[in-house]
């Protein structure tokens, strides 16, 4: 099977009480990725490896208590991680991101996919994968495993039968369990699906 790369990323975020800081020129979002966190599969059975890595970020570099409370991100981690310029080499070295043939890139619905290209775009970047490749695993899941609807991560792991391990909305512990998802899929016989450049 071509490997799954499943990515979740975490950002700066700000409490239902507290208003976010106004989106910057040129960007989509106010919130800033402060962490890949991700889970590589190479067969359907089973999570090859996880990696992860913390971003350091810049437009609003002071994290919100709210945000280490969720994340569980502290600030002395922030202060010391990569940019996103050197944390996305990282991730393109360590999963052989470089053109050519490539992992599919699979997310828990599209904020990540979109977060991603935000980031790339504003940091002047390219952007890693090729267009067609992203898959939407919130989506597929629905079908797979059938589902009455699109559920989060937790609430999909208790439909069927597992219970989340570690924290929710750590990076790392979200794409290993989105992995265990992708697993319960695949025993009941899911296919990825077949995109076409500019579908």
């Amino acid at each position: 099977m071509r490997p799954i790369l499943i990515v979740d990323f975490e950002a700066t975020c700000w409490g239902p009480d507290t208003l976010p800081p106004s989106v910057p020129a040129g960007r989509a979002y106010a919130s800033e990725i402060i962490e890949f966190g991700c889970a590589l599969m190479t067969r359907p059975d089973r999570v090859e490896r996880t990696w992860q890595t913390h971003v350091r970020p810049t437009d609003n570099p002071l994290l919100s208590d709210f945000c280490t409370e969720l994340t569980g991100i502290r600030q002395d981690q922030a202060d010391a991680a990569p940019y996103f310029i050197d944390a996305l080499e990282l991730f393109r070295d360590e999963f052989g991101i470089r053109g050519g043939a490539q992992p599919r890139f699979a997310s828990w619905g599209n904020y990540d996919r979109n977060a991603l290209l935000d980031e790339c775009a504003y940091r002047n970047v390219e952007y890693p994968f090729r267009d067609d490749n992203h898959v939407n695993l919130k989506a597929e899941a629905v079908k797979a495993l059938g589902l009455k609807r699109r559920m989060g991560l937790s609430r999909t792991l208790e439909a069927i039968g597992l219970a989340f391990e570690g924290r929710p909305h750590a990076g790392v512990d979200d794409a290993w369990n989105i992995g265990r998802v992708v697993m319960e899929m695949f025993r009941r016989g899911w296919k990825p699906p077949v995109k076409r450049p500019g579908s």
